[in-house]
C-alpha cells in the first residue's frame, strides 16, 4: 500500500486515533469504528453459543497462515485462558508469529507511558499539577499553564503533529530533542486554552516521555525497562528508537517493512513500544495485582478526566469503555488493542501487522471477547 496523501491521511488518522481508544462496537457505545465489523467465519449467531475459546479458534483459523497476521491473548481472573497466533511476522524470511513475537504497539504505547508517569507521581518525583515548562523550559513561555495532567488527558491544546498536519519530510529521523526544537520554533500556537476541552494529541505523550527523561536522568527506553518491563516480567518488550532497532524475528510492518508510511521517526511515549502477547499477560497481572501502581492510583487512572472531540471519555492514559479500560493503536500496517473488563475481571489483547485485514480483526476480536455479539 502506498503512502496516503497528506490530507487523506490526516482525515483518516483523525477519525481513527481521536476515537481509537473507545469501545466502538455494538453494545459498547461510542464512534469511530464499524458497528458491525465482518466476522468472516459466518453469521455471528452461528457461533454465539460456543465457548469463547472455540469462537476465537474458529476465527483465527479463517485467517491466511502465509500472510501478515495476528496474535491474541485473553486473561480471566488473573489466569491466561486463551493464546493463539496466525500468520507471518516476517513474510520475507517466512518467520511465523508466536506468543513471543513483538509488535509495534502504536498508540497502545500511551497507557504504558501513563503508568510510568503515575509511578513517579507515587514516588513524589512528579505531580500531575506540575507545569510542563518546569521540565521542558525551552518550549514557549505562554505554554506555562499546561500541566502534566493536561498531557495525560489530551486537554493541553498542543497541536497533534500527526493528526493536525502531515509532513513526513520534517519528521524523517526526528528524535524527541528535534521535536522540542520544532515545536518551539514552528508550532508555538495552542489550539485552545489548556484544560478548556479535549482533543487527541500524540504530541502530548511524546512530551511526557521527554519529561520522564529529564526527571529521571535516563533514556526513556532504559526507564521503561527498569520501571515497567522488568518488574512485570515483560521479557519481550522494548522501545524501538534511535538506540534500539527492531529485534530479529519481531513483526515487520505488513510483513515486509521496517519503515512506516515510507519513513522513519524516533518519537516515543505516544508510540514506539514493542511488546508481545505473552508480555501483555504479565502486564495485566502486574497492573491489576498492584505491582506497578497502587490500586487507588489505577482507580484514578480509570476515572473520567476528559471528553475528547470525536472520541469519548478518557482517563489518565486510558480510554474508558462501558466495561472498563481500552486503547487502540494504528501505525501504518499495525493495528493493536488492549482492553480490561473491570466488571468481569477479564483482559485481552490483539496485535496485528497486516494493515486493513488487521483493522477488521481487531474490531472482530473486540466483539467476540467483550461479549458484544
Amino acid at each position: 500500500m502506498r503512502a496516503l496523501r497528506p490530507w487523506t491521511h490526516r482525515r483518516l488518522l483523525r477519525r481513527r486515533e481521536a476515537a481509537v481508544w473507545l469501545a466502538t462496537l455494538a453494545g459498547c457505545g461510542g464512534s469511530g469504528g464499524s458497528t458491525n465489523p465482518p466476522i468472516s467465519i459466518g453469521d455471528p449467531v452461528d457461533i454465539a453459543g460456543l465457548p469463547l475459546t472455540k469462537q476465537l479458534d474458529l476465527y483465527l483459523a479463517s485467517a491466511p497462515a502465509d500472510q501478515p497476521g495476528i496474535s491474541v491473548l485473553v486473561m480471566q481472573d488473573g489466569v491466561e485462558t486463551y493464546s493463539s497466533q496466525r500468520g507471518m511476522a516476517n513474510s520475507l524470511t517466512r518467520t511465523a508469529i508466536t506468543r513471543h513475537t513483538g509488535f509495534r504497539l502504536a498508540s497502545v504505547s500511551k497507557p504504558f507511558t501513563a503508568v510510568a508517569v503515575m509511578q513517579l507521581v507515587e514516588q513524589g518525583q512528579l505531580k500531575l499539577s506540575d507545569a510542563l515548562l518546569d521540565y521542558l523550559p525551552e518550549l514557549p513561555e505562554h505554554w506555562r499553564p499546561i500541566t502534566l495532567e493536561h498531557l495525560l488527558t489530551h486537554t493541553s491544546g498542543i497541536v497533534d503533529i500527526f493528526n493536525d498536519f502531515w509532513t513526513p519530510a520534517v519528521f524523517y529521523n526526528m528524535t524527541l530533542d528535534g521535536l522540542l526544537t520544532y515545536l518551539a520554533s514552528s508550532q508555538r500556537t495552542l489550539e485552545f486554552p489548556p484544560g478548556s476541552r479535549g482533543d487527541y494529541s500524540n504530541t502530548g505523550f511524546m512530551l511526557l516521555a521527554k519529561v520522564i527523561e529529564r526527571r529521571t536522568g535516563r533514556r526513556f527506553g532504559e526507564h521503561m525497562a527498569e520501571a515497567l518491563f522488568k518488574p512485570a516480567g515483560m521479557l519481550d518488550s522494548y522501545i524501538n528508537d534511535e538506540y534500539t532497532p527492531l529485534k530479529a524475528g519481531d513483526a515487520l510492518n505488513r510483513g515486509t517493512l521496517s519503515t512506516y508510511y515510507g519513513f522513519t521517526t524516533y518519537f516515543k511515549g505516544s508510540m514506539a513500544q514493542v511488546s508481545s502477547a505473552d508480555d501483555f499477560l504479565h502486564f495485566y497481572q502486574a497492573l491489576l495485582g498492584g505491582r506497578l501502581v497502587k490500586p487507588e492510583t489505577l482507580a484514578e487512572m480509570a476515572r473520567p478526566h476528559s471528553t475528547v472531540t470525536g472520541g469519548g471519555r478518557y482517563g489518565l492514559g486510558f480510554g474508558l469503555a462501558s466495561y472498563g479500560l481500552v486503547h487502540y493503536g494504528e501505525w501504518d500496517g499495525f493495528w493493536t488493542l488492549m482492553a480490561i473488563d473491570t466488571h468481569r475481571k477479564r483482559a485481552w489483547t490483539a496485535l496485528t501487522n497486516s494493515g486493513t485485514p488487521g483493522r477488521t480483526q481487531v474490531f472482530d476480536i473486540e466483539r467476540l471477547v467483550s461479549g458484544a455479539l
